[in-house]
């Protein structure tokens, strides 16, 4: 077999394997909520850990109105085999070419019988401000802008881009089985 055939024949698989991988967006089934009649300290403790073990650290908690709410968490990239905050290939490749976080909240709220347990996971994505140059500093000196007021703009920035559905409902999956 030739160098040019080879080298067309891997460009068609890697094209296919990224089409196949990433996908087309997909219609996910929202995060089914978990209902149970055990009592709320138990609870608390089983979804505390559930997050700890998929490497969120809990950041908010309000025992009373039943909100857990975890720090940003950088998400892993392809090579990171031993991290599980990411569960499905496409947000595995869309982690890996950029650099996104996840914040996990779990609210649990109780009706006259039951306790019913919802997750929810925001995905947020790095914009980057082009770096400020000394000429753009002179150029908002002619403008009348503050030179301190340019420097101040945040050069970074993240943005939200959705909500992590196969997450949320690995995490849910998760807290069942403890149950």
């Amino acid at each position: 077999m030739n160098i040019k055939r080879f080298r067309l024949l891997l460009a068609t698989l890697s094209v296919w394997v990224i089409i196949f991988t990433v996908g087309c967006s997909s219609a996910k089934i929202p995060a089914k909520p978990i209902i149970t009649n055990l009592d709320t300290d138990t609870i608390w403790q089983i979804c505390q850990s559930q997050l700890r073990d998929r490497g969120f650290d809990i950041n908010i908690t309000n025992k009373y109105d039943g909100y857990i709410e975890t720090y940003p968490l950088i998400s892993k990239q392809w090579f990171e085999f031993w991290r599980n905050d990411v569960v499905d290939v496409k947000s595995l490749s869309h982690s890996s070419l950029n650099s996104v976080r996840r914040i996990a909240t779990l609210k649990i709220s109780q009706t006259e019988t039951q306790k019913q347990i919802n997750c929810e996971v925001i995905v947020q994505q790095l914009s980057y401000d082009a770096q400020r140059s000394s000429g753009q500093l002179r150029v908002a000196k002619l403008s009348n802008e503050n030179e301190a007021e340019m420097q101040a703009k945040p050069i970074y920035q993240w943005y939200q881009t959705g909500t992590d559905l196969s997450l949320a409902n690995a995490i849910l999956k998760s807290i069942e089985k403890k149950l």
